[in-house]
């Protein structure tokens, strides 16, 4: 089963997007909190003529392995909880059903770290 693997918690948000004095405002809150997950480091062999910007794009992206009845969507925002209260990661848009041989087994995420302060605490 997945879920001895899932060692890690986080809380899923999710933003809703209303227009306030005709511009869009956007709003997160907590979809789910608790959820089991693991988020694992993509290793990425640098590159020496890659920009500042461009290794530290690629130092902070990853995997996320979710079980297979999570709502997880490209754009969430996964807030860890456990083993680095706080770490975000932005969900991207590659969200796949990853299947045994006869059923979802989990989800995989493609994330990319976030400083995003105002999801994190909101």
């Amino acid at each position: 089963m997945i879920n001895s693997a899932l060692t890690h918690r986080c809380s899923i948000r999710r933003a809703t997007i209303t227009n306030v004095d005709g511009s869009p405002v956007s709003t997160w809150s907590t979809v789910k909190a608790g959820v089991p997950c693991f988020v694992s480091p993509d290793e990425t062999e640098m590159d020496p003529t890659w920009t500042a910007t461009q290794a530290k794009a690629a130092a902070m992206s990853g995997t996320a392995l979710f079980a297979p009845s999570t709502d997880i969507q490209p754009g969430d925002v996964i807030v860890l909880g456990r083993p680095a209260p706080g770490l975000s990661f932005s969900v991207g848009q590659a969200v796949r059903p990853v299947m045994d041989q006869q059923h979802v087994h989990h989800i995989e995420a493609q994330v990319t770290q976030t400083n995003s302060l105002q999801v994190a605490a909101a």
